[in-house]
């Protein structure tokens, strides 16, 4: 037993359990290899056995594999017939096996794997044939395995031959469109996909694939993935890890005294809190959403409204269908004109999930789109839900899905509809639909003014503003704004107190640069000065004079416009609307040449930067921060409150329209928004309570709590009471000492005087 010396092949067998033994072989692995020999061979026996009777349960079994599981890492050359022997009676006796013994043989392979006694390439086939067993506790220990198991052989660096050869299998499982088996494989390829560790273009375009699948929880799994949520198992078991530390943070407030194993105990499950939901925002994060890196958008979208509009499945699935054609006319830009008179049949205000229908709808438009292809559907919504037969919830959200849908197609928008929408702004019933009709005026008052009626246009409003015709893009030269970030630096190296402004700084780079290059030569300061004068004199003698020698005239408005000509060909940053006004020998006015100067100076200013400056990701934050500010200026009030609610709630274009954009100043938001202000306040007491202990005591009422519900007769004959009646004047005199003392701190506690 002591495993020195000579003494090991003299003495006999190992005497005990085979967890004792395996503590001894792990501990030893040469001292006791024949014990692990006899084992073996114990082995060997069992499943020449077992395999007459597979249906059969042996516990005997399940510890021996669960024991060589173990220690055969120990024993390379030696155990090497024993994985073999596991995955020959997995993959022939799967169905019929026992689910103890069975799991035992899963558990061992898994750990074998993780050890890297086995390779990845012969026990992922049997993984996924293991899928289609009945039993979901074997499942779920499968998946986890699969997806921790290629997450460790990415932790370090990743290993491109190896997933690409995981990824093939997987593709081909996907390709023979098994319900079970496909449906577990996706799950894996997007469970890596969402942990950024298969996040190639392939995986996603693999993964769109499965949107065509005949089996339903493989196509809406594929199409959840496409919509950015996570699939449902992914769901519970992120809800289930978090339930527990909260449960226990809850229960740990509750004691009635606080001691030091207690609060530790409790900043463990806080901290446990904390890693949850450090792990949960890194989970959900990706590089790009899935939708982005489609390799034929317009096809796939073709093809996937086409599938929609035969299908017979249940109304989930084809509202999962319209949620990803639309995301994809959104983000690609695409023309789909068959799209918008498939969704009109849902624009009802009896249909269910209709609100997320017209929040797609509107979604699905941009400026590319027809405004012929999209009169059907607004004169639709118009019908249906703005009338006076409607209730106020369905008015305000149609008004609002007009409202989006005119935003990013203006031209959709007749006269007469907008003025039929306007007159809701006098609503007396509810103030929601007033709200969305002030939004509605207030969107055309930016957009074309003489739309509305006169009374509606705004005391500044700008008549001559046109929306643009149909197929125009504007094209915009520089970056706007640019300008403000370069202030923001010269006004911040202006503070720090260098004495050298941006112009001196940026100079400074560009003369290192050119040192660098080594094709300069170096002169003097009066040698450079009078060479520099003598090249000018010279480069003005050369143009300005003839062949014959003498000047030639030109009028003082043809030097300006060939000026202004150059300075357009060298700025970035000018635009048409600086020289639109100006007509080719014609005399500047004053103010056309204030304009110029100023927008000259701004353009040079933005395109000194871009010339000397690499602008970052925080540069852009920064830049759309001092727009806002600049939008903000002069502005208090109510008017700056509309600013930010607008920024905030538009947003752009090109992003998602949200349900709660399309319900805004509906009678259910508002609710909802009420219910939400007052959990919000309940938890904050809760909060509030829990920092300050004035929580209620665990541990039942006090004494002196108990007194004040007494009976007064009881309470007289107590002997606190009694006691008073035969009291010294010393004792008097010392109980009223000790009050007055108790008061004072307790006047001072409370911030008195």
């Amino acid at each position: 037993m002591s495993g020195q010396g000579g003494v090991l092949d003299s003495r006999q067998s190992f005497k005990g359990t085979l967890l004792q033994l395996q503590d001894k072989v792990k501990r030893d692995p040469g001292g006791y290899k024949d014990d692990v020999m006899m084992q073996l061979r114990h082995f060997e026996s069992k499943i020449a056995l077992f395999q007459l009777t597979p249906t059969a349960a042996s516990k005997d079994l399940c510890e021996l594999i669960a024991f060589l599981s173990h220690v055969a890492p120990l024993f390379k050359e030696e155990a090497r017939i024993f994985p073999k022997e596991i995955l020959s009676i997995l993959d022939k006796h799967k169905d019929v096996l026992d689910r103890n013994v069975r799991k035992a043989m899963v558990q061992a392979l898994c750990l074998l794997r993780s050890r890297h006694y086995v390779d990845a390439k012969e026990v992922l086939p049997l993984w996924f044939r293991l899928f289609k067993v009945k039993d979901k506790e074997l499942r779920k220990l499968l998946l986890s395995h699969i997806v921790s198991d290629i997450k460790k052989m990415n932790a370090k660096t990743k290993n491109p031959q190896v997933n690409k050869q995981l990824q093939n299998y997987m593709y081909s499982v996907i390709a023979e469109d098994d319900p079970i088996a496909g449906r577990h494989a996706l799950w894996v390829i997007i469970d890596l996909y969402r942990r950024k560790i298969w996040t190639e273009d392939k995986v996603v375009n693999v993964v769109s694939t499965a949107c065509f699948s005949k089996h339903t929880k493989v196509m809406s799994m594929a199409l959840r993935f496409l919509m950015g949520h996570f699939p449902k198992d992914m769901e519970e078991d992120e809800d289930s890890d978090d339930e527990e530390p909260q449960k226990a943070l809850k229960k740990g407030r509750n004691y009635a005294k606080k001691t030091k194993a207690r609060s530790t105990a409790k900043e463990k499950v806080k901290s446990k809190m904390e890693k949850n939901a450090r792990k949960q925002e890194s989970y959900v994060e990706t590089v790009f959403q899935p939708i982005e890196v489609l390799n034929d958008p317009q096809g796939f979208a073709e093809k996937l409204l086409s599938q929609l509009q035969r299908t017979k499945e249940r109304f989930n699935v084809r509202m999962q269908h319209m949620g990803v054609i639309s995301s994809i006319i959104n983000i690609h830009k695409i023309i789909l004109l068959n799209y918008y008179p498939y969704v009109q049949r849902y624009m009802e205000p009896h249909q269910q999930h209709v609100t997320h229908i017209m929040a797609w709808a509107s979604q699905a438009v941009h400026s590319l789109v027809p405004p012929e292809s999209l009169h059907s559907l607004m004169m639709t919504i118009a019908n249906h839900f703005v009338s006076d037969k409607a209730t106020s919830d369905a008015i305000t959200v149609g008004i609002n899905t007009l409202r989006e849908i005119c935003r990013r197609q203006p031209l959709v928008m007749t006269e007469d509809l907008l003025q039929d929408i306007a007159q809701y702004k006098r609503f007396k019933k509810d103030k929601g639909v007033v709200m969305a009709s002030r939004s509605m005026i207030q969107l055309f008052r930016e957009l074309q003014p003489d739309l509305l009626a006169r009374k509606d246009r705004g005391r500044d409003a700008d008549t001559n503003k046109k929306i643009t015709t149909f197929g125009t893009q504007v094209s915009e030269g520089g970056i706007d704004g640019l300008e403000l970030l370069e202030d923001y630096y010269k006004e911040k190296a202006e503070r720090d107190g260098s004495k050298a402004d941006l112009d001196e700084e940026w100079s400074a780079e560009e003369s290192d640069e050119d040192s660098e290059s080594g094709s300069w030569i170096s002169v003097s300061e009066e040698d450079s000065h009078d060479d520099i004068k003598g090249a000018d004199n010279d480069h003005m003698d050369e143009g300005s004079a003839d062949e014959s020698g003498e000047w030639v005239s030109c009028s003082e408005e043809d030097e300006e416009m060939e000026e202004s000509e150059s300075e357009d060909g060298q700025q970035a940053g000018d635009t048409f609307e600086a020289v639109k006004d100006i007509t080719p020998g014609a005399p500047l006015t004053r103010e056309q040449i204030a304009k110029r100067e100023t927008d000259s100076q701004v353009s040079i200013g933005a395109g000194r930067i871009m010339e000397t400056k690499f602008l970052t990701p925080r540069d852009f934050q920064l830049l759309e921060r001092l727009k806002q500010k600049r939008l903000e200026e002069g502005v208090t009030g109510n008017e700056k409150k509309r600013l930010k609610r607008r920024k905030n709630d538009d947003g752009d274009v090109h992003n998602e329209v949200s349900t709660d954009v399309l319900e805004e100043y509906s009678i259910k938001k508002r609710k909802r928004d009420a219910e939400e202000r007052k959990n919000h306040t309940e938890a904050y007491r809760e909060t509030y309570k829990a920092a300050n202990k004035i929580s209620k005591k665990a541990g039942g009422t006090t004494n002196q709590q108990k007194k004040k519900g007494k009976l007064a007769q009881m309470v007289m004959r107590s002997r606190s009471v009694q006691g008073r009646k035969y009291e010294t004047g010393k004792d008097k005199r010392k109980r009223a000492k000790h009050a007055a003392k108790k008061n004072t701190k307790f006047r001072y506690k409370k911030g008195g005087h």
